[in-house]
């Protein structure tokens, strides 16, 4: 290296330069943001607006529920699941696939208000919906499921959202 300057004698200084190993590194694992908080409707026997709102004041027809096994709801009738989140900056901003492990009976997935799916085989099977990109802070995922008898009709198992180029669990 040579260095020179108006006032100021020159200055040269030799560097030796030799290869060093590369810096160990992991590949990123793309996001993944389990859906863990549920909320389930009244049964309806007509079908309802998946995209109702829940007042304020309602402490007792929404209950809390966990998506880990089916239930038995009456012949011919609906209910709405709800789970409100935040999604991860790159689902906002790339969209992702939301990953049903399992989904018994009919459905349909609608979010942000926007109809997204519908699931028209009754058989218990998993499900991943593409999610398109959106700058909204939180997220409202409303699953609809309609029962035609006895079975269970209900989430069979857990959900999650991924990126969308990475790999479902």
């Amino acid at each position: 290296m040579h260095a020179e300057s108006r006032g100021l004698a020159p200055s040269e200084c030799r560097i030796a330069v030799r290869d060093v190993p590369g810096v160990p590194c992991v590949p990123v694992s793309p996001p993944i943001l389990p859906l863990n908080k549920w909320w389930r409707s009244p049964v309806f026997q007509d079908r309802p607006d998946p995209c109702r709102t829940i007042a304020e004041n309602d402490q007792n027809s929404w209950e809390p529920v966990s998506v880990v096994s089916a239930r038995p709801l009456p012949e011919h009738s609906w209910t709405i699941l709800r789970s409100e989140f935040t999604p991860f900056a790159c689902h906002r901003w790339e969209g992702g696939l939301l990953h049903f492990t399992g989904i018994a009976e009919k459905a349909e997935v609608w979010l942000n208000g926007a109809k997204l799916a519908e699931k028209t085989d009754p058989a218990d099977d998993a499900m991943s919906v593409p999610i398109p990109a959106s700058f909204q802070d939180s997220w409202c995922l409303n699953p609809l499921i309609e029962s035609r008898g006895a079975d269970p009709a209900d989430l069979a198992g857990p959900v999650h959202l991924s990126h969308s180029t990475g790999a479902a669990l």
